[in-house]
């Protein structure tokens, strides 16, 4: 009995793409990592970290004792398949809002563009 090497190779590659995790799913895995990171009860539990910037924010606020290993192998895999730029902005506060770890914009320095300067 012969068989024909495309029907066998087209069997082959439906198999493999079906358990391989596609970018839309890990993306939303990760947001279901994030929401789960986020949790808080008091705000000195939350801090900011840079480490998920590209798929996701700048600034991300966390819980600092929750482990964010499955997280960050995550954003590993997705940044393969894009291209990030680089987050130019004051580091947020970390606060804890209805039961999340969110931010809140840090204070202006003076001088910047928009805060006015004190004139002596």
């Amino acid at each position: 009995m012969r068989f024909d090497a495309t029907v066998v190779w087209a069997c082959f590659a439906v198999s493999v793409s079906s358990c391989t995790p596609t970018p839309d799913s890990s993306l939303e895995k990760g947001h279901q990592l994030l929401r789960e990171a986020k949790a808080c009860s008091a705000d000195d539990e939350c801090v900011v970290t840079t480490q998920l910037f590209c798929p996701y924010g700048c600034y991300e606020a966390v819980n600092r004792n929750h482990d964010l290993a499955e997280l960050n192998d995550i954003v590993r895999s997705l940044r393969r398949d894009l291209v990030c730029e680089a987050c130019v902005q004051l580091e947020p506060i970390p606060i804890c809002s209805h039961s999340l770890c969110e931010t809140q914009p840090a204070p202006s320095a003076e001088g910047e563009p928009g805060v006015p300067s004190r004139k002596p």
